[in-house]
């Protein structure tokens, strides 16, 4: 057995010998035929090459004749020979084929715009005569109008009395008949019109155009200036810039972050005086009374009145030398600068809008009042509760939905706020008073900014359409009264 093991090993050492000798000699040949193939490859390209460069010569320069050329050329030198050796270069020959071919065009050019003049005041001709002839059938038919007038006021003058009447009473029936058949006509085409569109959409066109022209195209002009560095006397030399107006505004601009803060004060700070105010007036003022009534009528008087004029009014009151500082000081109280003083400028111009807004909203809280049912104060007093908890544990409560209404709105509308800042402190002292809205007109009508100045109203946008989501959601509301 281990003398057939030891046959069987070299045996199969010996096969392996023979396989491997194989393969390295298919390899070899392989190798040399590729060798061949390339070399002969490389000899048929090279063959190509030396070819294409003769053929090149030959069509684009040719070199021997060019050397030709100029030996003749320095022997005597003439223009010809000069042009035959430009000519022999290929791109030369090119471009002036090329040259030839455009001077056939601007010929060709130069023939069609003399025929088209030719047309145009052969036209011009031809509609003056018209024209003239028009003219002239015109002032035929307006002679033969004027005549024909003449004729029937000549005819109308020759009757007599009964037939004058009856002649005014013919043509007031035709009149009446032109009249009817009119309307019968403009009927019909209303009928069509209405049976392919609904009646609804035509009388809301009017207010879709101006929702386009006045909100839509407005907004969507100042979302995409807000990208740009605008130059509105010739637009098309904008430059974009991207989101760099809201970086600048966001992050460089001091005013610009000033009048968010203030602005954000200058609303808490109006919506917390009439939460103040409007709700313990609302509740006096709620009954039925003639000195109650007046009252109301006076509260409501400065909301009607112009901001303008307010504001002038509320700046002779508030002066060093005004009329308030005047009453402080019959108290041994010394009034500060209002208006120019930066700790008060914003809460002057607050107490001046809450002060013109206060009677519309102590109205709304008033019908928010009138609302709440009689039975619900009849079974809290049955039950002995005191006015103080009435108020509070069912006035407030069942009021939420006016309340909520009211203080989101002037939130809202505080954001918007502008006439005041500009008459009574012009952003100042200091910027202390400047809001966002004031912030943009100074920005982009003083300081033509436009660009920012669009970045800064896109952003008060947004926050008043994200406090009128708020308010919607809010307003949906019911309180059920059990």
């Amino acid at each position: 057995l281990k003398k057939q093991k030891n046959d069987f090993n070299l045996k199969s050492k010996n096969l392996l010998k023979e396989e491997i000798l194989r393969k390295n000699n298919v390899r070899d040949v392989n190798l040399k035929n590729a060798k061949n193939r390339y070399h002969q490859n490389l000899i048929n390209k090279q063959k190509e090459l030396s070819l294409f460069k003769i053929a090149w010569q030959n069509k684009y320069f040719n070199k021997t004749e060019v050397e030709r050329l100029k030996k003749e050329y320095k022997i005597s030198p003439t223009k010809e020979l000069k042009e035959k050796i430009k000519e022999q270069n290929f791109i030369y020959r090119e471009k002036k084929i090329h040259r030839e071919i455009i001077k056939t065009h601007q010929k060709n050019i130069k023939e069609i715009k003399l025929e088209m003049k030719q047309a145009v005041i052969e036209e011009r001709e031809n509609n003056l005569q018209y024209f003239a002839a028009k003219n002239e059938t015109i002032k035929t038919a307006k002679t033969n109008i004027k005549a024909l007038k003449f004729e029937r006021k000549t005819h109308y003058l020759n009757l007599s009395l009964d037939e004058k009447k009856t002649y005014k009473k013919m043509e007031k029936y035709a009149r009446q008949e032109r009249i009817q058949r009119a309307k019968i006509n403009f009927d019909k085409f209303e009928k069509k019109i209405f049976k392919k569109i609904n009646p609804a959409y035509i009388y809301v066109i009017p207010a879709y155009v101006s929702v386009l022209i006045f909100i839509l195209f407005p907004f969507v002009f100042m979302t995409v200036g807000s990208l740009f560095k605008i130059d509105l006397t010739n637009l098309g030399q904008s430059q974009f810039l991207g989101f760099t107006n809201y970086y600048n505004n966001f992050v460089k601009d001091r005013e610009f972050q000033m009048s968010l803060y203030n602005t954000l004060i200058y609303s808490l700070m109006t919506v917390g005086l009439l939460t103040i105010v409007t709700i313990g007036m609302a509740a006096w003022l709620h009954r039925d009374t003639k000195i109650h009534n007046a009252t109301q009528t006076m509260l409501f008087t400065p909301h009607i009145a112009s901001f303008v004029a307010v504001s002038i009014l509320w700046i002779a009151m508030l002066r060093p030398d005004g009329l308030i500082n005047q009453f402080l000081a019959l108290f041994g109280i010394e009034g500060p600068g209002w208006l120019i003083q930066p700790n008060t400028a914003l809460l002057s111009i607050s107490i001046v809008t809450v002060w013109k807004d206060i009677g519309y909203y102590i109205l709304i809280i008033i019908s928010g009042l009138q609302s709440i049912p009689a039975y619900v104060y009849e079974a809290a007093q049955l039950d002995k509760a005191s006015k103080k908890t009435q108020f509070f544990k069912l006035t407030i409560p069942l009021l939420t939905p006016t309340l909520t209404f009211v203080f989101i709105t002037k939130f809202i509308n505080s954001f918007k706020v502008f006439a005041p800042i500009e008459i009574m402190t012009n952003g100042g002292p200091m910027g202390s008073s400047m809001v966002l809205s004031y912030w943009i007109y100074k920005m982009g009508r003083v300081g033509y900014n436009y660009g920012a100045a669009m970045a800064g109203a896109v952003v008060l946008t947004i926050i008043i359409a994200t406090f009128t989501i708020i308010n919607n959601h809010f307003s949906k509301r019911t309180v059920r009264y059990y």
